[in-house]
């Protein structure tokens, strides 16, 4: 990261010292960037993402910063853009925020006062919710994937093919989503933190049209850990703080299971079209995540039962 170059683009002072990578993920590095007005990040994207896309989620960012969410404040380039071409890269700019994970034994309640906060005062949503948040992934893309992955000899191929079963046998429980507003989207473990000064929540690339109670269910799923005393106590919060989402039927965890399958064919497709063995890695340890930990219909019963 030209650090220099992105201080430019962004109007963010001189630099006092080259970035340092701070965290890498599956959607990009974030790169701190100190300089002699304060401390930045830069978020290389490392997927396709118009300037439309990006502006879009950085105005529903600052309305809900707005509204009293705590998040890192989007920066706009001198121009007035919100993306910018650092070198070879797409790059975006915020407030640079010290951040840890959440202790599930005790900010649970927060969590779910937090989101409550976020479906509040619902900002509509017009167009479809994107199908990556609402559909399954089809059988002959689930059979070509796992035919492809033996034929490549992938080190997770026959967890693959025998989890493909269970992927198929949930898909007649999704529903379309109900009454849309805009919401994040990505509200998994790795993108809402903790500080100094209590929750956090980053990296809203993904916002857009979804269902309240969807991605009710998605936190809680992040969150649980298994323990129905966790789901209930970040459940109760949410619903007492206003949160409008109220999960009553195995349907209404269409986001997950929606965003499980897409998860489990799009590590296998990444992990056949790049040749760099850290990328290898990074895309069988995205499969094994959810093969370690499965999801499906006894979990759903089990919530179901924790939370009515």
């Amino acid at each position: 990261m030209d650090g220099e170059e992105a201080a430019r683009a962004f109007g963010l002072g001189r630099p006092l010292s080259d970035p340092t990578n701070a965290a890498s993920g599956l959607m990009g590095t974030i790169w701190q960037l100190r300089t002699d007005r304060g401390q930045y990040a830069l978020k290389e994207v490392w997927h396709p993402l118009d300037e439309s896309t990006a502006a879009a989620s950085d105005a529903f960012t600052r309305r809900l910063i707005d509204r009293g969410v705590p998040a890192p404040r989007p920066l706009q380039t001198i121009q007035g853009t919100t993306l910018a071409r650092i070198g070879t890269s797409t790059v975006r700019a915020s407030e640079w925020v010290e951040l840890r994970e959440v202790d599930p034994d005790r900010e649970l309640d927060a969590v779910g006062r937090l989101l409550a906060l976020m479906h509040r005062e619902p900002i509509r949503a017009a167009g479809p919710v994107d199908f990556w948040y609402t559909h399954p992934v089809e059988p002959p893309e689930w059979q070509a994937t796992a035919k492809a992955l033996q034929d490549a000899r992938a080190p997770f191929a026959t967890e693959f093919a025998a989890s493909v079963p269970h992927f198929l046998d949930l898909q007649p429980l999704f529903r379309a989503p109900r009454d849309k507003q805009v919401c994040h989207r990505d509200l998994w473990p790795d993108n809402l933190k903790a500080t100094a000064h209590g929750l956090c929540v980053i990296d809203w690339d993904n916002a857009g049209p979804a269902e309240a109670t969807q991605e009710l269910a998605m936190v809680i799923v992040g969150f649980w850990q298994g323990d129905p005393h966790r789901a209930r106590s970040l459940y109760d919060a949410y619903c007492d703080a206003g949160g409008p989402g109220r999960i009553v039927e195995p349907g209404d965890f269409t986001m997950v299971l929606a965003q499980f399958g897409h998860f489990a064919v799009t590590a296998a497709r990444r992990w056949m079209n790049t040749a760099s063995p850290h990328e290898k890695d990074l895309y069988h340890a995205w499969f094994q995540e959810g093969w370690d930990q499965p999801f499906g219909m006894p979990q759903i019963a089990g919530l179901l039962q924790s939370l009515n």
